[in-house]
Parts: structure tokens; sequence; C-alpha cells
């Protein structure tokens, strides 16, 4: 497609870390929307919702580089349905 695998790379990447630090807030809102409603005393520490997106953040790059390999590995003729 004329684009250098690091770009590729870096769009992959991208989408990884966007889609987790995604689900992580959505993980924190629900977490807290639902503590009051839960029958047992339910503390979430303020340390774990700052951790969580920063973890988001590395599972984003780390599974973003596998999905990097495999795009890398395949031919372009390949993956437009080429033989």
């Amino acid at each position: 497609t004329g684009v250098g695998n690091a770009a590729i790379g870096a769009g992959i990447c991208l989408q990884a870390v966007v889609v987790a630090v995604v689900a992580s807030v959505l993980g924190i809102g629900l977490a807290l929307l639902l503590a009051p409603f839960f029958p047992m005393h339910v503390e979430i520490a303020a340390s774990a919702m700052v951790s969580l997106p920063l973890l988001a953040v590395a599972v984003g790059i780390a599974s973003g580089l596998f999905g990097v390999v495999r795009t890398v590995r395949v031919a372009p003729a390949t993956a437009f349905g080429g033989p």
C-alpha cells in the first residue's frame, strides 16, 4: 500500500492502546457505579484507579506489538486476497 512497516506498527499499537484505555476507564466507571449496590462494603483505592489506565497502556502496547509481528509477516498480495 506504500506505507512503511513503522507506520503500520504505530497505527496498530495506537489502536490497541486506545481500546485498552477506553476499556479501563469504562471498567473504573462501572466499578464505581456498582460498588454501592454490592451487598458487602467495597472500597476501591485511588491508586488502583490511577494504575489501571497505566497498566492498560502497557498491555495495549504489548498486544499491539504481537499484531505488528503478524501483520509484517504477511505479503501485501496475500493480504488483499492474492494467490
